[in-house]
């Protein structure tokens, strides 16, 4: 790649605007039916945002996760990833701020009304994001012991969005009358 972006430790904030609130967007804008004589819709940011910041950071972890046994070779090549900058113990001593940041982002419009209950499965997930935080809390220096975590990250994040996912879709066949995305 000619920027070499995740050299630089660019590549997990990236991921999240990419698989947050940019791609959210898309997807919003192909599903929003045209209105007659309306030729560009306005980009939704707000629901993007809300609908796409919790899955994002949940596979910006993912990304996160598959620095951690390779940190020795990230370093000699001079990728400069965040665990690299970190160090394995204050990178592992993160993933906690990681699973609640994304179970947080989700439950949020759940309290305040704007999403429905049934959002709050995409607490799916939190057994395997609290499996990832005790691998990496008590073997983060051990590479050859924490090198299938990224796993146990996409564990996390494939429950955690079937659930979320599953959760919009079906309040409204139980008739419960909240909109998916405010």
């Amino acid at each position: 790649p000619p920027f070499r972006l995740g050299y630089l430790g660019l590549g997990e904030p990236l991921c999240w605007l990419a698989f947050g609130p940019f791609a959210t967007a898309a997807a919003l804008l192909v599903l929003a039916p045209a209105a007659n004589g309306v030729e560009q819709l306005p980009i939704p940011w707000g629901t993007a945002l809300m609908l796409g910041s919790g899955p994002a950071l949940a596979t910006s972890l993912v990304l996160f996760c598959s620095h951690f046994h390779q940190v020795e070779e990230d370093a000699a090549h001079g990728k400069r990833s965040p665990v690299v900058r970190l160090g394995t113990a204050r990178a592992a001593a993160l993933i906690p701020c990681f699973v609640v940041g994304t179970l947080a982002l989700e439950w949020i419009p759940v309290l305040q009304g704007q999403w429905p209950l049934t959002a709050l499965l995409g607490a799916l997930g939190l057994p395997a994001g609290a499996a990832l935080i005790r691998l990496l809390r008590q073997h983060h220096h051990e590479p050859e012991r924490i090198q299938h975590s990224k796993f146990l990250a996409l564990r996390f994040q494939a429950l955690n969005g079937l659930g979320l996912s599953a959760g919009l879709a079906i309040s409204p066949l139980l008739g419960w009358g909240q909109q998916a995305a405010g």
